[in-house]
């Protein structure tokens, strides 16, 4: 499953890109077919951004110390519940849910702005701007805080998450907080594109 999250990155990153580029052609060109493949990257993006997290989750729930981050930030004694918490505990795990949350926000905003005939072309331009934000995040997470780094030599066990993250309140503070950066960008989004 931990190739599976690693390739899903990668194809998240490159469904982004595909959003972008089209998303701009059928904006400039006027074409609807340009802009609904466009807005279908995104979708994409978020499909494969998922099962990204899915991939290092279960790297996390079957203590695959194989992989850099899981063994530095969870161990084979740590309770299933602080695992699942241990997957934002660092910044390589914490861009790619970041990355997930804005694919999430991005894919739902789009979605009813592109039936719409008025819409289309705001949709288009609204489409590449959010497909730029996402991709900017999946890119920092694919390149300079890539969590699917294997070590050459696993160990028998991993460091442990920081006991100031074992708290119950954490399975909610940080999601809460990616979700509300993910809307702000959306906002930012719409600002652009109806200048655009």
């Amino acid at each position: 499953m931990t190739q599976l999250g690693e390739l899903s990155l990668w194809l998240a990153l490159l469904m982004s890109a595909w959003c972008i580029t089209l998303s701009v052609q059928g904006a400039l060109l006027r074409r609807e077919p340009l802009a609904q493949s466009g807005a279908r990257g995104l979708h994409a993006s978020l499909f494969f951004s998922a099962i990204a997290v899915a991939g290092l989750a279960d790297a996390f729930r079957t203590n695959d110390f194989s992989l850099r981050y899981v063994a530095l930030h969870s161990s084979g004694y740590l309770p299933y519940v602080y695992k699942f918490c241990a997957i934002w505990s660092g910044a390589e795990g914490l861009a790619l849910l970041a990355a997930f949350f804005l694919a999430c926000v991005a894919s739902i905003a789009i979605s009813p702005l592109m039936p719409r005939d008025g819409h289309r072309v705001r949709a288009a331009w609204l489409s590449a701007v959010l497909g730029v934000f996402l991709f900017a995040a999946l890119a920092f997470s694919a390149f300079a805080a890539d969590p699917f780094i294997a070590i050459a030599r696993a160990p028998a066990d991993g460091r442990g998450l920081d006991p100031v993250l074992q708290n119950p309140a954490m399975l909610v503070v940080p999601p809460r907080g990616l979700v509300g950066a993910a809307a702000a960008r959306l906002a930012d989004a719409r600002l652009v594109s109806s200048v655009g």
